[in-house]
């Protein structure tokens, strides 16, 4: 996978493509710009939380079909990068703290 591509992305291009729904058509119903779902589906754009749920709404899919394990595990490697040392040791300490 090169730098730009999301496992995100392609699930959501996968999901959409399969349901038969153009990049338009979705754009419309989940209230978004087409320029925004396929920014989303080549990876030059991670989707919001409000953006994500408005795609799983609009391709009438629950979360878990969307978010599988590899979709996590994409993630978290992305928040792991860009997270300060500060911040890994702090949602370390409240997941051994939850455990």
């Amino acid at each position: 996978m090169n730098k730009n591509e999301s496992i995100l992305g392609k699930k959501i291009l996968e999901i959409r493509e399969k349901k038969g729904v153009s990049q338009q058509q979705l754009a419309t119903k989940a209230g978004l710009s087409k320029a925004l779902i396929t920014h989303i589906e080549t990876g030059k754009r991670y989707p919001s939380d409000k953006a994500l749920q408005k795609i799983i709404e609009a391709l009438e899919i629950s979360e878990e079909e969307i978010l599988t394990e590899d979709v996590k595990t994409e993630f978290l490697k992305k928040i792991a990068q860009e997270a300060k040392p500060s911040e890994v040791i702090r949602a370390y300490r409240q997941i051994m703290k939850n455990d």
